[in-house]
C-alpha cells in the first residue's frame, strides 16, 4: 500500500512539473497555439542483441496559448519486438505527445495487436513512450524508452508518462519538434 501511495505522489508531482514546464513556454509567435511533433523509426539497441526492437511513431499535438494540456492530438505509433521465433506488435492510437528541447513522450491506446498479445486491444492498453533527438548532426546518438502494459486488474498508465529514453538507436532515427 506504501508503495502506491509513493507511486501516486510521484505521479503527481511529475504531472505538476510537466504542466508547469508547459505552461511556462507560452504562447506561440503571435499569440498562436504552440505545436509539438514526434516523427521517425529505429531499431533500438535492446539490452537482449539478438532481439529485434522497433518503435515506429508519428504524431502531433496543438495547445491552447498558457494551456499545459493538448488541445489536439493526432497519430500513430508501433511497438514491434522479435525475440527468437516469437513476434509481438502492436498499433497505438496516439492520445498524449509533449516536447521540450530535444526530448517527447508519447502515449496512446493500443488498438490492434499480434495474436499473442491480443488482450493488450482487448483491455485497451495504453502504452509509453519517450524519445531524444540527438540533433542534425547526430553527433550523439538518438535514444527511445517505452512501457510494457499494466497487468490485468491494474490502472492504465497515465496519459502523457513515460521511462526515460534510455536505448540507444541502433538504425534510424528521430526528430522532435
Amino acid at each position: 500500500m506504501r508503495t502506491k501511495l509513493v507511486m501516486a505522489a510521484l505521479t503527481a508531482a511529475c504531472v505538476g512539473s510537466m504542466a508547469t514546464t508547459t505552461a511556462s513556454a507560452g504562447p506561440g509567435p503571435g499569440g498562436q497555439p504552440l505545436t509539438a511533433s514526434v516523427q521517425g523509426q529505429a531499431r533500438l539497441a535492446y539490452e537482449v542483441a539478438e532481439d529485434d526492437v522497433r518503435f515506429t511513431v508519428d504524431a502531433r499535438a496543438t495547445y491552447a496559448p498558457g494551456s499545459p494540456i493538448p488541445a489536439t492530438v493526432t497519430g500513430t505509433a508501433r511497438i514491434y519486438h522479435r525475440h527468437g521465433d516469437l513476434t509481438v506488435w502492436a498499433d497505438i492510437a496516439v492520445d498524449c505527445v509533449t516536447a521540450g528541447g530535444p526530448t517527447a513522450t508519447v502515449t496512446g491506446i493500443v488498438v490492434d495487436a499480434a495474436p499473442a498479445v491480443q488482450d493488450w486491444k482487448e483491455r485497451q492498453i495504453r502504452l509509453g513512450f519517450s524519445v531524444y533527438d540527438a540533433g542534425k548532426d547526430k553527433a550523439g546518438r538518438d535514444r527511445a524508452g517505452f512501457s510494457g502494459p499494466t497487468a490485468p486488474g491494474e490502472p492504465l498508465l497515465q496519459k502523457c508518462m513515460a521511462p526515460a529514453a534510455h536505448f540507444g538507436v541502433r538504425e534510424g532515427g528521430y526528430t522532435v519538434r
